[in-house]
């Protein structure tokens, strides 16, 4: 079958803007001041700036704590960056942790202009190997993904050289099926069905896994973890299928947090939400 030139140029396009982030403005008076809190507090925190040149440049902010040895691996979204995660950092200094927080490459203060799915799961191990292991870790949309790749595709993929290792993970509206993101973006772009399916195919040569094993209840019932997970999802999330996090904690060692109501950015900011992720990482 031959394929046309718009197909081909719109796959590719697709494919480029799939690995783009975007730094999107405040949409509302509301979120321009959530953004200045939390650059105000993440600031006054005064965390040490450490930029990686390995792999891809990438920056981790590192919040020491002197009241126990515990470390605490947090990542943020897609076209996010770590100071908007401050409010989970806060839980996490409260109850001992030293906090590692990642700016993934091309994102805040690391340099790129794009970022693979692969490379945010490198950039997960290779602060492990950098760093150590972490005690507990905590990921919003794409930095949960990128937590869960981390955790059994070194199995698959002979790039990933190590496995993440932990104790818990609390994931924050991530998406656990790696066909729901590309569901979602080839409807955001209006991709044919022949365009989406080359999308696809694109997409799984490149990460040289089939998408429907991308799948991160798949995953652990293959290799089962002693890893406990929390899963905090918004009900009214426009952006990640609140469904996506109904099919992950169908898992025995999954707890549920559905949030009802809540949206896939304010959720950051949500006081039942913070106080069950410093419950969970507590003991």
């Amino acid at each position: 079958m031959t394929i046309s030139r718009i197909t081909h140029l719109k796959t590719n396009i697709a494919y480029g803007l799939f690995n783009t982030p975007i730094k999107t403005p405040p949409l509302s008076m509301e979120e321009l001041k959530l953004m200045r809190e939390a650059t105000f507090s993440f600031k006054a925190l005064n965390p040490s700036t450490i930029t990686i040149n390995s792999f891809r440049n990438y920056v981790v902010h590192r919040f020491e704590n002197n009241k126990s040895d515990k470390r605490a691996l947090v990542v943020h979204g897609w076209s996010s960056r770590s100071i908007y995660m401050v409010r989970f950092i806060e839980v996490l200094l409260d109850l001992g942790y030293a906090v590692y927080a990642v700016d993934l490459p091309a994102h805040g203060n690391s340099k790129g202009f794009q970022i693979s799915w692969n490379d945010s799961i490198k950039t997960v191990l290779d602060v492990q190997n950098i760093f150590g292991n972490f005690d507990v870790a905590l990921g919003h949309s794409l930095g949960g993904t990128a937590i869960l790749g981390a955790l059994s595709l070194a199995d698959y993929l002979p790039e990933f050289e190590s496995h993440f290792t932990t104790k818990k993970i609390a994931l924050i509206s991530s998406p656990t099926k790696m066909q729901t993101i590309v569901d979602k973006f080839s409807n955001y772009l209006n991709l044919t069905i022949e365009q989406k399916d080359i999308f696809s195919k694109k997409i799984k040569d490149i990460t040289k896994i089939d998408l429907e094993m991308l799948d991160a209840k798949k995953l652990q019932i293959k290799n089962p973890t002693d890893i406990e997970f929390l899963c905090a999802h918004g009900t009214d999330d426009k952006v990640i299928p609140f469904k996506d996090s109904v099919h992950f904690s169908e898992l025995e060692n999954v707890k549920h947090v559905p949030i009802d109501g809540e949206g896939h950015i304010h959720i950051l900011h949500n006081e039942f939400v913070l106080d069950e992720i410093g419950e969970f990482f507590k003991s």
